[in-house]
């Protein structure tokens, strides 16, 4: 388990595309993965932009979900321990999608750590942004913040896989802050409230950068503020160059 982190801007080359069979090294095992698992063609999409071209399969989101229906506790203040919880959750799913497939699959969990709201936010924000009230999820996030004056949160995008020896897991990070309130109509999820600190730092040389996710196009999100290529590119450093 490794990290990438985003410290400024992507220096936009196309990257090396990768494509199955994939033999992934975890620390003494090798994993050899074929298959991708999600049902969001959002996320599908930008995993493709990030040069992931494993082939895709389906297995219900139901039967990947944690052990436990309670919400996960949050530190408050800890963002090793928030990236702990992160590669927890994905390697869970990994497994579970190895048991279904009977083979190793590569999984995708994506989280939204904001420090005013550790208890909603994190692996628990998909329970604060449930199917009909996501712009409703957003605006309490937005209003906590405000109201709490600290609007520092952390994107997290986990990529892992599994097999019969072990697990597996990749990592991308965004540093950032949450939005006065959702902007922007791009993206999914939390994109309209989530600003990638690179940006911010940008502000006073180039305004238009200080951007939520979803006020940008696709090509700057995936280019500029990469975070799912942040973990494409944690995956491609364990690569074996047998793939």
């Amino acid at each position: 388990m490794s990290l990438q982190v985003s410290n400024g801007i992507s220096n936009g080359t196309r990257p090396e595309v990768l494509v199955g069979p994939l033999v992934l090294t975890a620390g003494k095992i090798d994993i050899t993965v074929e298959y991708l698992s999600t049902t969001n063609p959002n996320k599908l999409k930008e995993l493709r932009a990030a040069g992931l071209e494993l082939e895709g399969i389906t297995i219900e989101p139901d039967e990947l979900q944690l052990r436990t229906e309670q919400r996960v506790k949050m530190a408050s203040n800890d963002i090793k321990a928030w990236k702990q919880v992160a590669v927890e959750i994905a390697i869970d799913k990994a497994n579970r999608a190895y048991q279904i497939h009977q083979s190793p699959v590569l999984v995708e969990d994506a989280s939204l750590v904001v420090r005013a709201a550790p208890g909603m936010t994190g692996p628990n924000i998909k329970n604060s942004l449930l199917p009909g009230r996501e712009e409703e999820g957003l605006l309490d996030l937005c209003a906590i913040c405000m109201r709490k004056e600290d609007r520092m949160a952390v994107a997290f995008s986990t990529l892992a896989a599994a097999n019969s020896r072990g697990a597996g897991a990749w990592v991308g990070m965004v540093i950032g802050q949450i939005a006065d309130r959702p902007r922007g109509e791009n993206g999914f999820g939390w994109d309209k409230i989530f600003i990638p600190e690179p940006s911010i730092q940008l502000l006073e040389h180039s305004a238009p950068f200080a951007r939520t996710y979803a006020e940008m196009t696709f090509e700057e999100k995936t280019r500029l503020f990469p975070l799912r290529g942040l973990a494409v590119d944690d995956l491609r450093n364990a690569a074996n160059p047998r793939s």
